[in-house]
């Protein structure tokens, strides 16, 4: 799991430990942060960063994450593992829980974007590491959100297959 900006740091750390334990597959959840009152009121998303603080996306943050995801997958990818994302939505505040928010992918939230933010910036990684074969979940446990607006995730899929015709899309995890 990558909560925050140090366990993106640590990453590379913890691919090399996969590979000394004889895996042969490796799991990455990255995590980004949402801002919500209630449940259907989405108020932006954002990335932990190593105070703590919760920073509001922006070109500059989704291109840092994208780095870290690129480092990771490079590292990985040479060490001869599969690759499996499942992309990831933690509470800012620790008051909702994911699969109860629902919001659009594709739509912004205060100046944030998930799509745009947080899948796209973890496509390029994957394309800028030349991963060919793995498994992609647009999302981890949010089923209010997958099931609200599939038709959004359908139009993500397609257009994700399009770019990676040797990973195998998990649109539910």
């Amino acid at each position: 799991l990558m909560f925050h900006e140090a366990d993106f740091q640590n990453c590379p750390l913890q691919v090399k430990k996969v590979v000394s334990l004889g895996n042969s597959r490796v799991n990455f959840v990255p995590t980004i942060h949402y801002k919500a009152l209630l449940s259907d009121s989405i108020e932006g998303f954002c990335f932990r960063s190593l105070t703590g603080e919760c920073v509001p996306f922006t070109a500059e943050v989704a291109l840092k994450l994208e780095n870290y995801l690129y480092d990771c997958f490079t590292l990985a990818n040479a060490s001869g593992l599969q690759i499996s994302v499942v992309p990831h939505l933690d509470s800012a505040k620790g008051n909702i829980w994911r699969n109860d928010i629902l919001f659009d992918p594709a739509r912004g939230y205060g100046g944030s974007n998930y799509t745009d933010d947080f899948l796209r910036p973890s496509w390029r990684a994957l394309q800028r590491a030349n991963i060919q074969q793995g498994t992609f979940s647009f999302q981890g446990e949010m089923g209010a959100t997958i099931f609200h607006h599939s038709n959004t995730y359908l139009k993500l899929v397609n257009e994700f297959r399009k770019q990676f015709m040797n990973i195998r899309i998990v649109a539910l995890a």
